[in-house]
C-alpha cells in the first residue's frame, strides 16, 4: 500500500467467551483517524491508474443527515431480519416463475437441522418444500442461477438438490467441494486419494453417476470454483502462517497453471469470471488488497481493513460489498483471518457498496447500536443478504434506496 495513505477504519473487536452459556464479552481498542483518497468513501483508493490526493477524514462514521447516507430509521426499516433459526448457510435462486409467491425478487432457501429444505417466504415466514435424511448441511455450493445446489452434509454426503423438479440426486461420500460450471450443465468434484488431489466432471444432463477425471495433482486442503467455462480454480485453505496459492486447470488442454500465491491470500471471485479481489496478508490483521482481472493484471489496490470472508460481488459484477469493522483491529494479538475463521474472534460491522468501475465508495448501513458481523453476502436484484454470526440469523438489507457515493 501507498506510504502516504495511514491504515484504516476502525475495528470493533468482539472476543467471544465460551463456557456452558457462552456470552460475548466487547473489547473495544483504540479509534484512529484515517487517510484516504479524495476520490472514495471510507475503505477503498485509488482510481484505476491515476494518484489522488489524500484527504483526511474524521474517524466517527456519519450517521446520516446531510452525509448523503440514509437516515438512521430508514436503514433500519431497509433491513428486515428473515429468520429465527440458525441456517449453517443459503442459496439464491433467480427463478422468475410465479408459481411461488414471496417478498423478495429472487428465492431464498437453507437447509434446517433436519436436512429439509426450507424456502423464505418473507421476514420470519418459512416453508419446507423438500425433505432429506441427509441431516444437518455443513455448506451449499449453488450454481451461477441458483436453480441448483449442491449440499454437502455433516454425516459426509453430498447430494444435488433441483430447485424446479425438487428432485435430490445423491453424489456419495468422500466429496471434498464441488463447484458447478458457468452455465450450469456441469459439476466439478474435487476428492482426495492419499496425498493426490483429484478434478473430475459430471454431466448434469444425465442421471448416470460416472465422473471423467480431468487432473490429478499432488495437494491438500483445497477448494474449487468454476466461474471460468475454460477454467476450474483450485484455491487452497486460507491461514495468515502459509503461504497460499491459488492454482487454474486449464479444461481444454489439461495443465494445471499458477495464477497468484501469497501469505495468507485469500481471493473473492466474481460469479462470471472477470474480476477478482484479492487479499495478501502483510500483518497479523494487515492485508494488501487488490482488485484484479480476469487475466491476472491489477487495476487497483484497495484499501480494505476486512478480510475476503466479508466481501462479494454483485450479480451484475458492477458492485463489490463489503463488512466493515468500526474499530481498527491492530495490537489486539489477533491472527486474521485465522481467529475469525475459528471462531475466537467476532466484530461489529458498518457495510459498504464500491463500484468496481468508479471505486466510489457508498456507505449503506451504519448502525453502530445494531450488533452485526456479516458473513456470507450474496446480492440479488438490489437485495444484500448475510448471516450474522452474532445471532447465526439471516437478514436481508435493501440497497436500491441507498444514496450515492459520498
Amino acid at each position: 500500500m501507498k506510504s502516504n495513505v495511514k491504515k484504516i477504519l476502525i475495528v470493533f473487536v468482539i472476543v467471544i467467551a465460551i463456557s456452558i452459556g457462552a456470552y460475548f464479552g466487547y473489547k473495544q481498542v483504540s479509534p484512529i483517524i484515517t487517510s484516504v483518497q479524495k476520490t472514495t468513501g471510507l475503505p477503498v483508493g485509488g482510481s484505476k491508474g491515476t494518484s489522488q490526493t489524500n484527504q483526511n477524514i474524521s474517524s466517527n462514521v456519519p450517521t446520516g443527515n446531510g452525509t448523503g447516507i440514509l437516515s438512521y430509521e430508514q436503514q433500519h426499516q431497509n433491513l428486515s431480519l428473515l429468520t429465527n433459526s440458525s441456517p449453517m448457510d443459503y442459496w439464491i435462486s433467480s427463478s422468475t416463475s410465479t408459481a411461488t409467491s414471496t417478498a423478495f425478487s429472487s428465492r431464498i432457501f437453507y437447509v434446517n437441522q433436519n436436512g429439509e429444505i426450507v424456502e423464505i417466504k418473507g421476514p420470519l415466514q418459512e416453508e419446507v418444500i423438500s425433505a432429506s435424511s441427509y441431516g444437518t448441511s455443513q455448506k451449499i455450493f449453488q450454481s451461477i442461477d441458483g436453480q441448483k445446489a449442491a449440499i454437502k452434509f455433516k454425516s459426509g454426503e453430498v447430494a444435488i438438490f433441483d430447485v424446479k423438479t425438487k428432485v435430490w440426486r445423491d453424489l456419495g461420500p468422500d466429496i471434498s467441494s464441488v463447484a458447478f460450471s458457468p452455465d450450469g450443465t456441469k459439476l466439478a468434484i474435487l476428492k482426495y486419494s492419499a496425498n493426490s488431489a483429484n478434478i473430475y466432471t459430471l454431466s448434469l444432463a444425465s442421471t448416470k453417476t460416472s465422473l471423467s477425471l480431468m487432473a490429478s495433482l499432488s495437494a491438500r486442503d483445497f477448494s474449487i470454483l468454476w466461474p471460468d467455462k475454460n477454467r476450474i480454480f483450485l484455491i487452497s485453505k486460507q491461514s495468515h502462517d502459509s503461504i497460499g496459492q491459488i492454482w487454474y486447470l486449464n479444461i481444454n488442454n489439461k495443465t494445471v497453471n499458477l495464477l497468484a500465491e501469497g501469505n495468507g491470500i485469500g481471493v473473492v471471485f466474481s460469479d462470471l469470471f472477470n474480476y477478482v479481489v484479492e487479499f495478501v496478508a502483510k500483518g497479523p490483521t494487515d492485508f494488501v488488497v487488490s482488485l484484479v482481472d480476469k487475466s491476472g493484471v491489477k487495476l487497483a489496490d484497495m484499501y480494505l481493513n476486512t478480510i475476503s470472508q466479508k466481501c462479494s460481488f454483485s450479480y451484475d459484477q458492477k458492485q463489490i460489498y463489503c463488512a466493515v469493522p468500526y474499530e481498527n483491529n491492530k495490537e489486539t494479538g489477533l491472527v486474521l483471518p485465522d481467529d475469525y475463521l475459528m471462531g475466537a474472534v467476532y466484530f461489529h460491522d458498518g457495510i459498504y457498496k464500491i463500484d468496481v468501475d468508479t471505486l466510489s465508495t457508498s456507505l449503506i448501513l451504519n448502525l453502530p447500536d445494531k450488533m452485526i458481523d456479516a458473513s456470507n453476502l450474496k446480492e440479488a436484484r438490489n437485495q444484500l443478504f448475510f448471516i450474522n454470526r452474532l445471532d447465526g440469523q439471516l437478514y436481508v438489507l435493501k440497497v436500491n434506496e441507498q444514496s450515492s457515493s459520498q
